[in-house]
């Protein structure tokens, strides 16, 4: 059986995901009733705001849900990376998983406890950073392939990392709420894009591997 899908499925939902999350951030700027942008200091969550944001909130928390579930099936579609790993690559993954999916449960958490409901928001935000953070910096170790290089992974890692580390430290600057999403999302885009180019690159030296077996001998 054919088991291709499994690899190619996680850029699948890497995209949707992102593309669900920028579509409705989207809608909910677009109903926005004041200057909204990182120069005015604004946190992206204050586009769920029902204060702040009273005609456009659904919007940005149906889009945090609806990506918080599909985010959540991208970490664990990753599975098939451990067919080719190393053990403690295999314990690696399995962390970047479980880090991922808090991010993700979060990311729905923070959708149901908006930013009107400050307490409870923060922490749920706070989650999703410290889940994504872990899940950046363990990636890099527990995807790295001999023969392919990591090089863009560990750079949109380790930025990503660095940005939300500083966002955590100083925290009143919320304008570098903006970069780090941004990066979570390449990230995303990236892992899911790295799954799909190892399927095909399988797919082309499984033939070479049995043409190779049955070559006859000089």
């Amino acid at each position: 059986m054919n088991r291709t899908w499994k690899r190619v499925l996680p850029a699948y939902l890497a995209a949707a995901g992102v593309v669900v999350y920028v579509v409705f951030a989207v809608l909910a700027f677009s109903r926005y009733p004041a200057d909204f942008s990182p120069m005015n200091n604004n946190w992206l969550s204050d586009l769920g705001n029902r204060n702040l944001n009273p005609s456009g909130a659904y919007f940005y928390a149906w889009g945090c849900i609806t990506a918080g579930v599909i985010l959540g099936a991208f970490f664990q579609s990753l599975t098939p990376w451990r067919t080719t790993g190393s053990s403690i690559q295999k314990w690696l993954l399995l962390a970047v998983q479980v880090t991922g999916a808090v991010a993700a449960v979060s990311l729905v958490m923070s959708a149901v406890y908006t930013e009107d409901q400050f307490a409870a928001h923060q922490f749920w935000s706070r989650l999703i950073s410290g889940g994504f953070a872990l899940a950046m910096f363990m990636t890099p170790f527990a995807l790295h392939r001999a023969g392919r290089s990591s090089a863009v992974l560990i750079a949109v890692a380790a930025t990503g990392y660095a940005s939300i580390v500083a966002w955590f430290i100083f925290d009143g600057a919320h304008w570098l709420e903006w970069p780090s999403i941004a990066l979570i999302l390449v990230f995303i885009c990236w892992v899911g894009w790295m799954s799909a180019s190892r399927s095909r690159v399988q797919s082309l030296e499984r033939p070479r591997q049995i043409l190779g077996v049955f070559k006859p001998e000089g």
